[in-house]
């Protein structure tokens, strides 16, 4: 089972750690932190996390300057120069256990004080910059990401754009028991997808075996 999960989750696909940088109870701080508790602690294998860490910086900043290009002018917001900031980085329930003492520790909950609406860096840098004033919740499971985003588009208005498209696609439509169950494929045949071609060769060969017992009975 430990093969078959690192076959897909070894290296994580960067939209996933790219959504977690828009967790605002982790970001980019806590992303060596998640990495290491979970190669070490759970999968126990060596990773370089640092290296891991520096290709999602480099890739959140590039995805902002590309939304802010497209985007900013509509919302009235004048494209930044960009400062060099430096972008490096200093059994599967058993694994999501993990994941949430390890945010148990580090969530604080909402006291919504410490934000301006003007702000002499770009939204990204205030926002990974940002003290959200979060204290330790025991409701944190219940914590709703999206509804965070809507009440401080004001503050990150390129920000949370970006945030409500990749929070809110679903990451696979594929049961996780078709590919870690041992009973076999379960696959709902709601969740499938065929190609085009496909689907006409299917509907070729239906028609044609109906056909053939239709000339049957006829004779």
């Amino acid at each position: 089972m430990k093969d078959k999960w690192l076959e897909y989750y070894k290296d994580f696909p960067n939209i996933y750690l790219i959504a977690l940088c828009f967790d605002p109870r982790c970001r980019l701080e806590s992303l060596p932190d998640y990495l290491s508790v979970y190669y070490e602690q759970g999968l126990k294998i060596n990773y370089d996390v640092d290296m891991c860490c520096a290709r999602v910086k480099t890739l959140l900043f590039k995805l902002y300057d590309e939304y802010i290009k497209v985007y900013g002018p509509s919302l009235n917001i004048d494209v930044p120069q960009t400062q060099n900031v430096s972008r490096s980085s200093s059994s599967s329930s058993s694994f999501v256990n993990l994941g949430y003492n390890l945010l148990s520790k580090k969530t604080k909950k909402l006291r919504g004080s410490s934000l301006s609406s003007s702000t002499t860096y770009s939204e990204l840098e205030s926002y990974l910059s940002t003290s959200f004033g979060f204290i330790e919740d025991t409701e944190d499971k219940k914590f709703d990401i999206l509804h965070w985003w809507k009440e401080h588009e004001r503050y990150f208005p390129i920000l949370a754009m970006i945030a409500k498209q990749i929070l809110s696609t679903p990451v696979s439509t594929v049961a996780v028991e078709q590919q870690f169950s041992a009973g076999g494929n379960i696959l709902d045949p709601r969740c499938s997808l065929m190609s085009p071609k496909s689907l006409q060769i299917q509907a070729c060969i239906e028609d044609w075996t109906k056909a053939q017992n239709r000339q049957q009975e006829i004779d």
